[in-house]
């Protein structure tokens, strides 16, 4: 099916709308309508949607998996979502830093340092830091105040933040975006320091050059996401 015989567009149902696909509602993975409340991120998506080539495309499209994630997150399930997050709370990748002495653990410190510190100024949260890679136990009470963090933060943002997590593997990267305290392009950049550094020493290696550029769009769309249901509008580029 090409671009020409996709038929998108949206239904008002009560006190929301669903978007339609060639007279089908779009639902989630729970077989329920994927549901919009406000009228001018109704549009946003279905703008993005029309750009799509063909309902496979659309379908694979990470923006829709993003709805129907977010579509599915409940009162009742939001811990779930939130407990996974607080998984990489001792896994934090800003916390494992390369062997003391080298240009790349300095150029990490330099980076990590600056997230650090507002995280610590905005909202207590201090984490220890190492070199290499063997396990760290963070104190409980960055836990419980990470935790309290994501109880406040709404479905949307929610969502927003546990995929952006799960793409940089750093809540504290997360937090620094959701604050825009760092550009995305920035915490791009912040991400692949290790993978920058390797690539301009070593040299580039093509299959995880591939993978880099999946997961380059899989995080520009999650920053894309947020946009079309931020109000105020977005300063950042995606």
């Amino acid at each position: 099916m090409n671009k020409a015989n996709l038929d998108i567009k949206s239904k008002e149902i009560n006190n929301y709308f669903v978007i339609c696909i060639n007279n089908k509602i779009f639902i989630d993975n729970y077989k329920k309508p994927v549901k919009f409340f406000e009228k001018k991120s109704l549009h946003k998506i279905i703008s993005h949607m029309k750009k799509k080539k063909s309902i496979t495309k659309l379908y694979q499209d990470n923006i829709l998996k993003l709805l129907q994630f977010n579509n599915g997150i409940t009162k009742k399930n939001k811990s779930v979502c939130i407990n996974e997050i607080l998984n990489y709370v001792d896994t934090d990748a800003t916390c494992y830093i390369a062997e003391k002495g080298t240009e790349l653990e300095a150029l990490q410190k330099c980076e990590y340092q600056k997230l650090f510190s507002y995280s610590k100024k905005k909202y207590g949260i201090e984490l220890l830091i190492q070199s290499g890679v063997m396990p760290l136990k963070q104190n409980v009470k960055n836990h419980i105040k990470i935790k309290s963090i994501l109880e406040d933060l709404d479905f949307i943002t929610l969502t927003y933040f546990y995929h952006i997590t799960h793409v940089t593997y750093s809540i504290i990267i997360s937090l620094n975006l959701l604050d825009r305290q760092i550009s995305p392009n920035h915490a791009w950049k912040v991400i692949n320091i290790e993978n920058n550094y390797n690539s301009t020493n070593w040299g580039k290696d093509k299959e995880n050059e591939k993978k880099i550029l999946l997961k380059k769009k899989l995080f520009t769309d999650i920053i894309r996401f947020k946009k079309y249901f931020t109000k105020a509008g977005d300063k950042y580029e995606v």
